[in-house]
């Protein structure tokens, strides 16, 4: 039968072995806090900025909510908030680059190249976002002045690439709407020209209150439907053609083509409506066409050149300025090594280490016996 150990067989082992314990836990604790004096101090230093405001609703889409089926479509076309545009910017190797180059961190990291450098900043560098939506700029460095110049000058470089893309982006804009301008007056005109011709082809041709109303929701829709294409164009001139925001504007597209199509041939059950397109008469059914694309290209035509307006009026705005909460300040104290909580953690890991060694020592006398 094995031999049995107490709580006293264990406090014997503890206490036979005490100098082994308790200098063993000593010397670990003494290399701890030397080579936290030894190793260089680093000064941690903060910034913040607020988040960009989100975009308020205009331009087309303000336009489309004075229609009469606006209220409608706009659920479906509300534009995506920006909160987290700054982020991928500041977290960028663009604005990383900027910032060692303008304050010559190659030399200061003693790195080899500009790759070196940029993992090196990374490294260095805590970019995050609160709940409030707060953005915080965290820098570590060996100077207290530098680690405050480096979490400051992330915020300039975003300033920067603020300057630079958005008169870029609302120059492209302007002009991609202006081609957009044009094209659709041209339209205008032919739908005006189509219209004039059949009518006086066919001569008056009434149509009921019912149908006049389908006409008018139809083309609500099919201007919703072409505004949002414009949306996709802008977007697509300086953006990725697979982004989220283009491939959720493409959903909103097919579901304004749905209800499009419930008003051209009718729906099943409640979805059923009161006079499809498609069950006028022929004749009817022509006019009803004609008069339609007059006014889908009138309304868009309208909506066009209000946000063309709006677009020059934009590219001459100077670029959005990013809002500082806190500016960083050189650090009074250093951040780490943190020589108290080393030698804490020394001492913890002393301890159990060379209270193993003790008994593990009892373990072999044992079974040398």
């Amino acid at each position: 039968m094995a031999e049995e150990i107490n709580i006293l067989d264990y406090w014997r082992v503890i206490k036979n072995n005490r100098r082994l314990i308790i200098g063993g836990t000593f010397l670990v604790v003494l290399a701890a806090g030397v080579v936290s004096l030894l190793l260089p101090r680093i000064y941690l230093a903060e910034a913040s900025i607020l988040p960009p405001a989100k975009e308020s609703r205009g331009g087309l889409l303000s336009a489309l909510s004075a229609l009469p089926m606006g209220s409608q479509m706009l659920p479906l076309m509300e534009r995506s908030g920006i909160g987290g545009y700054y982020l991928p910017i500041l977290r960028s190797r663009t604005v990383a680059v900027q910032v060692i180059k303008e304050l010559e961190l190659i030399k200061r990291y003693e790195a080899a190249n500009m790759e070196e450098a940029v993992k090196h900043l990374e490294k260095a560098s805590q970019i995050t976002q609160d709940k409030e939506g707060t953005i915080r700029i965290a820098a570590q460095a060996e100077s207290p002045d530098l680690a405050a110049m480096i979490a400051n000058r992330y915020i300039r470089a975003l300033q920067d690439y603020i300057d630079q893309n958005s008169v870029f982006e609302a120059k492209q804009n302007r002009i991609f709407i202006e081609g957009q301008l044009t094209e659709t007056e041209k339209k205008l005109r032919q739908a005006e020209d189509a219209l004039k011709a059949f009518q006086e082809e066919k001569g008056t041709i009434s149509l009921s209150e019912e149908v006049t109303e389908a006409i008018k929701a139809a083309a609500e829709l099919k201007a919703g439907m072409a505004a949002l294409e414009v949306q996709v164009g802008v977007m697509s001139s300086y953006t990725s053609p697979d982004h989220p925001d283009i491939a959720k504007k493409r959903l909103e597209i097919q579901e304004l083509s749905k209800q499009y199509d419930l008003l051209e041939h009718g729906g099943k059950g409640k979805d059923r409506t009161a006079i499809p397109l498609a069950r006028v008469p022929a004749v009817g059914l022509e006019l009803a066409r004609l008069k339609r694309e007059v006014i889908v290209q009138e309304t868009l035509f309208k909506l066009l050149s209000e946000e063309y307006e709006r677009a020059g009026i934009t590219e001459a705005k100077e670029a959005p300025q990013v809002q500082i909460l806190d500016s960083a300040v050189p650090p009074e104290k250093k951040y780490k090594p943190k020589v108290a909580l080393n030698i804490f953690i020394a001492m913890i890991t002393g301890l159990f280490l060379t209270t193993f060694l003790a008994f593990f020592q009892e373990y072999l006398r044992r079974i040398k016996q």
